[in-house]
């Protein structure tokens, strides 16, 4: 799992810099994706012409993994976090439930 703190000590300016790069990437590779698969292409272009294209599209495919990745262990703990706010609701209903239930009790004593 991810650990909650990591962004807040590594310092919030860098972090948001460091994700803006990212996101510039990933616009760029979103535009060549969008182009290649118009053309029905689904790799990198084969061009000897433009090798530093080919090597940014490599990289940007390695990069949409790891995000892929990331994401979907971020949205995985999404899921636990749900359930474990639902089970802590279903808890506290049962304590206020016992909590009123002795209230009563000791009102029935004290009279």
């Amino acid at each position: 799992m991810l650990d909650p703190g990591k962004g807040q000590r590594e310092g919030g300016k860098n972090e948001t810099l460091w994700w803006n790069s990212r996101m510039e990437k990933f616009t760029r590779y979103q535009g060549l994706i969008q182009a290649t698969h118009q053309k029905g292409v689904k790799q990198a272009p084969h061009s000897n012409e433009n090798p530093l294209q080919e090597l940014e599209f490599t990289s940007l495919m390695q990069e949409n993994k790891k995000l892929r990745s990331k994401l979907l262990e971020l949205e995985r703990g999404v899921e636990d976090l749900n359930l474990k706010v639902q089970q802590l609701w279903s808890e506290l209903g049962d304590l206020e439930s016992e909590y009123a239930r002795m209230l009563a009790e000791l009102g029935a004593i004290h009279d």
